[in-house]
């Protein structure tokens, strides 16, 4: 019987498109309604063996694969991460000599699957060819293969959102400390962010407004003070008070006058710390936000693969 594969004649610009082709070609020979447990390993460049550090493009492909699989738990389960890094441990312990083609055997008899899904990178003038192949653990036969073409800057932008940037609390946090609500957006969570974005820039435009107007009464304030050392400030004075200066009427006037400015000075000023204070709550509360759903995307991201390597080869993250 032939063995069933795909090939695509152009190179594919997503990589989710991509993924869905691939695992679509590699689990065709599973028997429909049977469960199966399926193990993958980080694709490698070509040049690299098994059991050698996988790039970041290779534990990308990895990852989409088992996410893809994960989105179908009614008919495929995927190996836990600590039987992944159990046999991986006793594979680099016990085998030395042997073919790649046993050591995926071995590594998938170590899991408990019953198919073990593998490939190659290779890079082709600007792109990146990816060959997969599935093997059936109990006979050791490559039951399927899989081969298709996608722009290296394409492959290495999901690498990037997979372990890199994405993948930090932090980044979500700075990005909403610089404008609220940013961190928000980028976890792709616009409710949120729209209303953090609302009520930062909205509080923000209080305060300002509040310390400008604090700044405008105290200048009244300071300047009616001033207008008794002026000629010209005095006959102001006794035309606004009807009042001559140094009559006890005058006295009177001025110092409620005076009074008047100073306290509305005072309330502006209360005001402005009250509006700063609030605003800095909410701008605090937006990063609070924005760190959980920065960890939100990072748990809907499933990742499996860590982004550094382990002790012995490259170590799982997260259990499914």
């Amino acid at each position: 019987m032939p063995l069933p594969s795909h090939s695509a004649s152009a190179p594919f610009t997503d990589i989710d498109k991509l993924i869905a082709v691939l695992v679509d070609s590699l689990v065709s020979p599973i028997p429909h309604g049977a469960r199966v447990k399926i193990g993958v390993l980080p694709f490698v460049s070509g040049e690299k063996g098994l059991l050698e550090e996988a790039g970041s493009e290779g534990r990308a492909i990895a990852e989409k694969i088992i996410i893809a699989l994960v989105g179908h738990p009614g008919r495929y389960s995927v190996v836990d991460r600590l039987d992944y890094q159990k046999a991986l441990g006793e594979i680099a312990l016990s085998q030395t000599g042997v073919t790649e083609t046993t050591i995926e055997i071995e590594l998938g008899r170590f899991m408990t699957a019953d198919y073990l899904i593998s490939g190659t990178i290779s890079a082709v003038m600007g792109q990146s060819a990816i060959r997969a192949k599935m093997v059936k653990v109990e006979s050791g036969e490559i039951v399927s293969a899989s081969q298709s073409v996608i722009g290296t800057s394409v492959l290495s932008q999901a690498a990037t959102e997979l372990f890199s940037e994405q993948q930090s609390v932090l980044s979500y946090t700075f990005r909403s400390a610089v404008v609220p609500g940013w961190g928000q957006f980028y976890a792709q969570q616009p409710v949120r962010g729209a209303i953090s974005f609302v009520l930062g820039i909205g509080g923000a435009s209080v305060s300002v407004y509040s310390w400008v107007s604090t700044a405008n009464r105290k200048n009244e304030r300071d300047e009616f003070s001033e207008f008794v050392n002026t000629n010209s400030g005095r006959s102001r004075l006794e035309d606004m008070s009807g009042y001559a200066i140094g009559t006890d009427g005058f006295i009177r006037w001025f110092g409620a006058e005076k009074g008047r400015y100073h306290d509305e000075y005072q309330k502006m000023l209360t005001t402005a710390k009250i509006a700063t204070a609030a605003t800095a709550g909410v701008w605090i509360l937006n990063m609070i936000d924005a760190s959980f759903a920065g960890r939100q995307k990072r748990r809907a991201i499933q990742l499996y693969f860590s982004a550094t390597l382990e002790a012995v080869g490259t170590g799982l993250t997260y259990t499914y």
